[in-house]
């Protein structure tokens, strides 16, 4: 990877993004090309002119002039029917649409200017404090070998290489390259589904041109309810999983609350769409995982438009565009207040269940020339935050969801100016009591192994596994020290990674596949967490449809297949040898 021995980790994300970038990313960095776009459309700040024009004119957003007594919510959003209105109509709703937002922007502006809660000044609270259950009722995540939790990918948010079967190996997909093959239940084969799919944006307008709408919402609601069954909960508590982390889509939170899922385009790409989860669905599943005593984090992992370069951003193989539109960023917030306000209406008991949540998913990653735009729009949607739901539960006298601020180093950031930006936009309480300096780290993109001849590495998968585990535990205590001590300067008690995984490269034929070496990167990774005091996740629980990514990324699999069959083994020997 051209980095020295001992300098850490690459901050790469699965999306995609220049391997000359020094970073811990979340796992699943860019491609040498973007891990899911084009060179051109995943590495440049660029318009993507042709997508944008079209949805000026025909784009279903507009914002109405709801209000709601719980809390400040900005513009209500509604749909707009896009059969059956004219041209016009549509000009009429969107320059409507841009003169409410444009209102609400300069107010926003106008508030930026007044003071805030917080500034600088010493902070209390020591770093390694246990963290309780968020929302919940108190209590430490009983995380096993020091994890906090897994992540449930490809739940409802998709990344396509989640469903790539064994056509593809690469988890950052090659320019132009669409890796999803298959859609189950409804289209458990790459014949059925009849085309390859690039991002979850891509699959839903595509199966909408090949399947009709109907088809496709069905195919979405029928993964949705089959992802979560009674084994992989049952699992999940055997092992001391009790904390999960769900990565939405912001059409999670879009559209009529009452309604049923339905299908809303992109409102910058014209060839991209998303499924909306209807708020009967989530708080369906929400009351899963609590009634099988899972503590969620709620993740907004995209904006409209694109708030990140990746294939997780929705709309690659398109460019993101959203730091560059007014209009989007108000409607994000829009969204993220929604979600905002889904949660202090739940009853007690599903509130209990949300411990957490993440208001962007790596914002502006590899886009470090929007980092002052995305550093204004988060502390805006901060304070959302603290009005909405910190002071709702202020109220109501019990504990606030812990605010997992999750930034990466892609987008111009170092762990520092991470902190400083918390301590200049967070109170000393809440620096203390709920908001959470949350990077992600994966061995993949940086300090990564592979079998020689395999590739170009910093290490052989050959050598010694408990070299391997003693060479990744003093890389990763280097890096996670660089962590808390920057949460420390700024009075950051709580720290978190929030994304891991066992990868060693980032094209899983070419990382280390040994057993025992895969046990090793296990070991080092959580006793390093556990050792800081970092609250950590795994990405993520299960990937069925993943073929040779399965080992690496999915914990279920994991522990089934390659970590408890080994402890077994280990196990009848010792046996053998007593007798």
């Amino acid at each position: 990877m051209g980095v020295e021995a001992g300098v850490g980790f690459y901050l790469g994300t699965r999306g995609g993004g220049p391997e000359s970038v020094p970073l811990i990313a979340r796992g699943k960095q860019p491609n040498r090309a973007p891990h899911h776009h084009s060179q051109s459309s995943t590495h440049g700040d660029c318009d993507d002119g042709e997508d944008a024009a079209a949805v000026t004119l025909d784009a279903p957003w507009t914002a109405g002039s709801a209000t709601d007594d719980r809390s400040p919510r900005g513009p209500a959003l509604r749909q707009v029917p896009r059969d059956s209105e004219a041209d016009s109509a549509h000009r009429a709703l969107w320059t409507l649409s841009l003169g409410l937002v444009t209102v609400v922007v300069v107010l926003l502006e106008v508030a930026r200017s007044t003071s805030r809660e917080g500034g600088y000044g010493a902070r209390g609270g020591g770093v390694f404090t246990t963290l309780g259950g968020g929302g919940g009722d108190g209590g430490g995540p009983s995380a096993a070998a020091g994890l906090a939790g897994v992540s449930l990918n490809g739940f409802l948010h998709l990344e396509e290489w989640f469903f790539s079967s064994n056509a593809y190996a690469a988890v950052d997909s090659p320019a132009n390259v669409a890796q999803g093959t298959v859609f189950p239940p409804a289209f458990p084969t790459p014949e059925s589904l009849g085309f390859q799919w690039a991002s979850e944006g891509d699959l839903v307008f595509k199966m909408q041109q090949m399947h009709g709408d109907a088809a496709t919402i069905a195919a979405f609601k029928a993964h949705r309810d089959a992802y979560l069954d009674v084994a992989d909960l049952d699992k999940m508590r055997t092992l001391g999983y009790t904390h999960v982390r769900l990565p939405v889509t912001w059409a999670c939170f879009f559209g009529n609350e009452d309604a049923g899922e339905t299908i809303v385009p992109d409102p910058k790409h014209a060839h991209v769409s998303q499924v909306t989860v209807s708020r009967a669905s989530l708080n369906g599943y929400i009351a899963k995982l609590a009634a099988a005593g899972i503590d969620v984090l709620i993740d907004m992992h995209n904006m409209p438009g694109g708030s990140s370069h990746g294939t997780y951003n929705g709309v690659f193989p398109h460019a993101p565009l959203f730091w560059d539109d007014n209009t989007l960023k108000a409607v994000g917030r829009g969204i993220l207040r929604e979600m905002m306000n889904w949660y202090v209406a739940l009853p007690r008991d599903l509130q209990k269940a949300i411990g957490g949540f993440t208001l962007l998913n790596e914002p502006a990653h590899f886009m470090a020339g929007k980092k002052e735009s995305m550093l204004l729009w988060y502390a805006d949607a901060v304070r959302d935050y603290r009005e909405i739901v910190a002071s709702s539960n202020d109220r109501a006298g019990v504990p606030v969801p812990k605010l997992y601020v999750n930034l990466i180093e892609t987008s111009g950031l170092d762990v520092h100016t991470m902190a400083g930006f918390m301590e200049r936009t967070f109170t000393p309480a809440e620096l203390d009591e709920w908001a959470i300096l949350d990077l992600h780290m994966y061995l993949a993109w940086g300090y990564s192994g592979c079998s020689a001849g395999a590739g170009t590495c910093m290490w052989s998968c050959d050598a010694d596994p408990s070299d391997i585990r003693t060479n990744i535990l003093a890389q990763m205590r280097q890096r996670l020290l660089g962590l808390v001590d920057a949460a420390a300067s700024a009075g950051i008690t709580h720290t978190a990674v929030s994304e891991w995984s066992l990868a060693t490269h980032h094209d899983s034929t070419v990382g280390c596949q040994s057993a025992a070496v895969l046990d090793a990167v296990y070991d080092a990774q959580s006793i390093a967490f556990q050792e800081a005091g970092v609250l950590s996740f795994f990405w993520g629980w299960k990937m069925p449809s993943g073929g040779a990514h399965q080992k690496f990324w999915s914990m279920e699999y994991f522990q089934s297949h390659v970590h408890s069959p080994r402890m077994t083994a280990a196990a009848v020997a010792a046996a053998g040898d007593a007798d």
